[in-house]
């Protein structure tokens, strides 16, 4: 196989992920809950404007999730498992 084809070949697996899932655990679980039953909060194109959006909600500096998800504004402030939130890969095995 040639050098060019090995580059395209790694270059095309690291376009795999084409989303980022904003998820946080169901409301009265945490973190050790399987990742397949949290709650998708919202859909990145990368992991850091994904862990962007948390860091933001944790400073203060805006709430988390306008118009995003699953979920309400309004629930997304009641919903006590916001600080677990986590960025995962949609591919991530975790979620199947």
């Amino acid at each position: 196989m040639s050098e060019t084809m090995v580059t395209l070949q790694k270059t095309a697996s690291l376009y795999a992920v084409m989303a980022w899932l904003l998820l946080v655990p169901p409301p009265g679980s945490d973190a050790r809950t399987p990742l397949k039953q949290w709650i998708k909060m919202g859909v990145y194109e990368t992991r850091d404007s994904c862990e962007l959006e948390i860091k933001l909600h944790h400073s203060g500096a805006h709430s988390m999730f306008p118009n995003r998800g699953e979920l309400a504004k309004s629930e997304a402030h009641e919903h006590a498992s916001v600080e677990s939130a986590e960025c995962v890969p949609e591919d991530d095995p975790r979620l199947k």
